[in-house]
């Protein structure tokens, strides 16, 4: 799984996660990228609905079929 995050998005997840910190790459300053794997989709899609303006997803497509349905009930 690889997503872009804003400096905020990548703030929160360092706080909430300190562990994800080896996970994150920096591609400018306000720009991080995280690369990492996943069991599920449940716990990161709520990170990624939550912070929907901040984030972007990369790959898999399948994430972003998983949060385009969480989404559209909404």
């Amino acid at each position: 799984m690889r997503l872009k995050l804003n400096l905020r998005a990548a703030n929160l997840l360092m706080e909430e996660y300190p562990l994800s910190e080896k996970y994150l790459t920096k591609i400018s300053d306000n720009e991080w990228i995280l690369e990492t794997k996943v069991c599920s989709f449940e716990g990161v899609g709520r990170f990624i609905i939550g912070l929907l303006q901040n984030i972007e997803i990369i790959e898999p497509e399948e994430l972003k079929n998983f949060i385009r349905k969480k989404t559209a009930n909404l």
